[in-house]
């Protein structure tokens, strides 16, 4: 059965435009292995700069995610995704060989208050043990993200922000390394069989920032035990206590589910859902669903 993706709601030829980033690490990089918030990106980009309160307000950046180009699953970065599949499998998906081989090679900082342990990532690394893999030489570390919402602003606001902790020690330096703007309007997916959904980033549900309420797993979501854990959000400079349903588990959708479900379901994964979805919290893509299998095929 084929579907065609329509983002928030829009079903009658209406557009949503991703703005797709791709950030080079120019120095060294304490924090989260995995991935930079959408909040702490946005923040970022407004140190220094003039932006209105209706820019303020519309900006939406998802979690950066950690990659290589040469293991993205497209070496060329210059030409826009152009399904959905492209989207996940190049810019979204955790590169399990990237964080393999950076995890155990890093030096460990001193935990975090929070407990959470930050590792010392370099801006380039030889990716793999063996000679033929050195011989290949370094490859760039690269932080991919989306926004929406610019709302006039220049994508240029992104280039040269500071990620991760220490920065007044210099750390986290990057550069903008590439800019593309993605119209999701003609996006398509072919499937068969079952379907099901895999957290991109953590989905928050329940946190002690005022307005939040308690958010449970989608109903159209069959429910087994999960891992969850705590975080905590900074946020004009308070903290605010956050539990998550943790990114990397999947949940196969409920069977009867119609193509105008499914339709809402694909385009909601990419606005993301929960509290402080507009800071990067759960992301999700829809995939092929097979159970006992990890990794599974996407759409």
């Amino acid at each position: 059965m084929e579907y065609s993706i329509a983002i928030n709601g829009r079903l009658e030829g209406d557009e949503l435009l991703l703005d797709l980033f791709l950030l080079e690490l120019t120095g060294y990089y304490s924090g989260n292995p995995y991935y930079v918030t959408g909040n702490a990106l946005a923040h970022a980009a407004r140190l220094g700069k003039t932006m209105t309160d209706e820019q303020k307000k519309t900006l939406s950046v998802s979690h950066g995610i950690f990659r290589t180009v040469i293991t993205s699953g497209m070496a060329n970065y210059g030409t826009a995704p152009a399904t959905y599949k492209d989207f996940f499998d190049a810019w979204r998906t955790v590169q399990n060989t990237l964080v393999e081989l950076v995890v155990p090679e890093l030096r460990y900082c001193a935990p975090s208050q929070e407990g959470n342990a930050f590792v010392l990532m370099a801006p380039t690394r030889v990716l793999g043990k063996k000679k033929v893999d050195r011989d290949q030489g370094e490859v760039p570390t690269y932080l991919s993200f989306y926004a929406t919402g610019l709302n006039g602003l220049d994508p240029n606001i992104f280039d040269g922000i500071q990620v991760g902790g220490k920065r007044n020690n210099g750390m986290g330096l990057t550069k903008l390394h590439r800019h593309i703007q993605v119209d999701t309007s003609t996006w398509k997916l072919d499937t068969i069989g079952e379907l099901g959904i895999e957290l991109i980033t953590p989905l928050c549900t329940e946190s002690t920032f005022p307005g939040c309420n308690s958010v449970e797993l989608p109903e159209f979501l069959e429910t087994h035990n999960f891992r969850t854990r705590e975080e905590r959000l900074n946020i004009h400079g308070k903290s605010f206590q956050m539990q998550l349903i943790d990114h990397g588990q999947a949940f196969k959708l409920k069977s009867g589910l119609t193509a105008n479900n499914i339709e809402k379901i694909i385009m909601n994964g990419i606005e993301r859902i929960g509290n402080h979805n507009k800071y990067g919290y759960g992301e999700y893509k829809v995939f092929e669903f097979k159970r006992g299998k990890e990794k599974e095929k996407s759409l």
